[in-house]
């Protein structure tokens, strides 16, 4: 779905996915390519992309460039489907009338503490590589629901769409105003102007006023993709002690919660 649509043709997924395919699902049958989409610090947050897309570069274009960064463009996280026990009960509820596709369309707002934190730390990211950039998207997608998040490392504004269906209800056919959408965010580079006046005069996020200056730097300055072994340790932060976990891709955080009720019962 993402890359017909991408001026970028480079692309990766993440190869610590229990999901792994050899070949695209769809008529084109292209090989499908997996590596490291890890991203973060130590000392601020750790974790890992399920889509990325951009250029990644060999060995040798790393030592020619001044700072050898990997070239990505846009980022998404794929968002699991809700466990069956669960969904059967949201289901049954005929008082609430949900439909499938309604209980699908809540989950991505569940998530959204994660895809926040990647959203912030991959602006920082996108920033350091390139100063020229503003205001950074990322991507939440499930099976029927994308959404688009946005963040300005540099003025702290972050902004997200509506959860946006994939699919219209009456033919199943890709919607055209989530195409475009989704069209105009993966080539963002060559669309985006930046906030305009009335943005950056609005309310700011709160992300700057929340963490120490020395982690805030690290954040401008230390964030590298690209990280496949890696310690967390604990910060301060202005409001006290803050505890910094990895943090997986959803599809694991599931399995870990399913685990822990296993247990509990």
């Amino acid at each position: 779905f993402f890359l017909p649509l991408s001026l970028v043709q480079d692309y990766i997924l993440d190869s610590c996915s229990s999901h792994k395919v050899l070949e695209c699902p769809c008529s084109c049958k292209s090989r499908i390519n997996y590596g490291d989409t890890s991203i973060g610090h130590p000392k601020t947050w750790f974790g890992l992309f399920d889509i990325v897309i951009g250029k990644t570069l060999s060995p040798q274009e790393r030592n020619k460039r001044r700072k050898p960064e990997t070239e990505v463009h846009i980022a998404a996280t794929v968002i699991p489907e809700e466990p069956d026990e669960e969904s059967e009960t949201l289901l049954e509820s005929s008082e609430d009338n949900l439909s499938q596709i309604e209980v699908k369309f809540e989950s991505l707002h569940k998530f959204f503490s994660q895809i926040a934190s990647q959203s912030i730390v991959f602006s920082f990211y996108q920033k350091k590589c390139n100063s020229a950039v503003s205001i950074v998207p990322s991507i939440a997608v499930s099976k029927t629901h994308v959404q688009f998040h946005f963040y300005d490392c540099e003025k702290d504004l972050y902004f997200l769409s509506r959860e946006m269906p994939l699919f219209s209800e009456d033919d199943n056919e890709l919607l055209l105003e989530t195409v475009i959408a989704t069209w105009l965010v993966l080539n963002y580079r060559h669309l985006l102007s930046g906030p305009t006046e009335g943005m950056v005069k609005g309310e700011k996020f709160g992300f700057h006023s929340n963490v120490s200056d020395e982690v805030l730097n690290l954040y401008r300055n230390e964030i590298k993709m690209g990280i496949t072994k890696i310690k967390t340790e604990h910060l301060d932060l202005k409001s006290g002690l803050y505890y910094q976990g990895v943090i997986v891709d959803a599809s694991d955080t599931l399995k870990r919660k399913k685990n822990m009720k296993k247990q509990q019962s």
